[in-house]
Order: C-alpha cells, then sequence, then structure tokens
C-alpha cells in the first residue's frame, strides 16, 4: 500500500503532460492479447487512477462498462449531466441484456440507480 502512494507521489511530482485517460484506454484495449502476461485491466484502471478530470474519467469507465464506477464519479462529482448520462449507458445496457459488463450483473447497478432517484 506504501509502495502504491510513494509511486502516486512521484508521478504527480514529475508533473508530465501525460493523458492517464489515453494510456488507460491503451492497456485496457490490449489486454484481449492473450500472450501478456501482464494484468492489462489492472493497469488500465491504475493509470485512470491519476487522471483528475472527470470527464476523461467518467467516460473511460463507461467504456470499459464498469458503471458502478462510473456512477459514483458521476454522483460524487454533482454534475446532472453526467449523471445522466451514466444512467442513460445503464438503460441501454438493460435492453442489451446478452452484454458483459465489469460489474457482473446490470441489474444491481440498475437497483443502485433507483435508490438514487
Amino acid at each position: 500500500m506504501k509502495q502504491k502512494q510513494q509511486e502516486g507521489e512521484l508521478i504527480l511530482r514529475v508533473q508530465l503532460k501525460i493523458d492517464f485517460t489515453k494510456l488507460a484506454k491503451i492497456a485496457y484495449k490490449r489486454k484481449q492479447d492473450k500472450t501478456n502476461s501482464i494484468n492489462l485491466d489492472k493497469v488500465s484502471k491504475y493509470l485512470i487512477s491519476f487522471e483528475k478530470q472527470l470527464v476523461k474519467v467518467i467516460p473511460f469507465h463507461l467504456e470499459v462498462k464498469d458503471f458502478t464506477t462510473a456512477l459514483g464519479y458521476a454522483v460524487k462529482g454533482g454534475d446532472p449531466n453526467n449523471i445522466n448520462k451514466v444512467i442513460a449507458e445503464i438503460l441501454l445496457m438493460l435492453k442489451k441484456p446478452d452484454q458483459s459488463t465489469q460489474d457482473g450483473n446490470i441489474e444491481t447497478v440498475a437497483h443502485a440507480v433507483a435508490k438514487i432517484a
């Protein structure tokens, strides 16, 4: 845990103009390559954790079908447009029950949305 914190502090101190969202997307898309011994799913989530702009974080989590995390960021940010976007994406997924999600069960996320509304 302490090592991750130190790595994070080092990255923040370097202050390079790195687009963590772009790097996270590349890692996530390359996870399908079965020859990789690195868990790129974890790498992509680690990289996106350094992104500070919600307008980049929320779409990333929607793209990888991690609706619970996307909804959490949207609610935490408090912007009704972001919340509506996430809820709309969840409702679209409900119409496509054969789609797999990062959350596993889209109905569980839908129930969480119903509690918020």
